[in-house]
């Protein structure tokens, strides 16, 4: 009897054990998980078309890149190759002005000492007219020869008085020969002695 009551028992005891087990509730009690937000992955397809299009951009992008970056090289070496002729051409540039302005100087030097020789020569000869009180001035042309002889003049402007432009001719036509253009260089003769014009002025130097 004791038995029966003792298996009985257990058997019971089972039972609840197992009732119990499949009726309570094990979900978790944290709720740390709750706030998490699951967001659905999208795998997108592309249409063939579009993917062509995608990498024939992305050739095309490759190759103008390699396009800039040989173009940018071969202006680089261009320019660099090019550098010394063009430093060159700009010192001898620099260096033909610099000649230019002293052979301009030399010039100019050489032919302001003529003039005044020439000018020392006749005013040595010309005899102004001493009653003339008007600021009148008469201008001549003269053709020289390199040798210096005078081989015509004629009045170019008259000062509107005949006594004063006769007195500045009658000078010239006593020179007949000036040689302080002997010694000139031939080429400053031909641009500033070949032909001139003398200006014969009643007051002043």
């Amino acid at each position: 009897m004791t038995n029966t009551a003792i298996g009985f028992f257990c058997s019971l005891s089972a039972h609840l054990l197992l009732f119990v087990f499949l009726t309570v509730d094990f979900s978790l009690s944290d709720n740390k998980f709750e706030n998490f937000s699951y967001i659905p992955v999208k795998f997108i397809s592309l249409p063939e078309e579009n993917i062509k299009k995608i990498k024939s951009l992305k050739i095309s992008k490759l190759k103008n890149n390699k396009e800039i970056i040989q173009s940018k090289a071969l202006i680089e070496k261009n320019i660099i190759n090019k550098l010394p002729i063009e430093l060159d051409l700009l010192a001898k540039k620099i260096l033909d002005q610099d000649l230019m302005s002293i052979k301009i100087s030399n010039e100019t030097k050489e032919v302001q000492i003529t003039i005044g020789l020439i000018q020392q020569r006749i005013n040595s000869v010309w005899k102004k007219p001493s009653l003339i009180n008007q600021d009148i001035k008469v201008e001549i042309n003269i053709n020289l020869a390199p040798s210096g002889e005078i081989l015509n003049f004629k009045l170019v402007e008259s000062s509107g008085n005949k006594i004063f432009d006769d007195s500045a001719l009658s000078a010239i036509s006593n020179i007949s020969f000036l040689p302080e253009v002997i010694n000139l260089d031939i080429r400053y003769f031909e641009r500033n002695f070949r032909s001139f014009n003398l200006v014969f002025k009643s007051i002043g130097d």
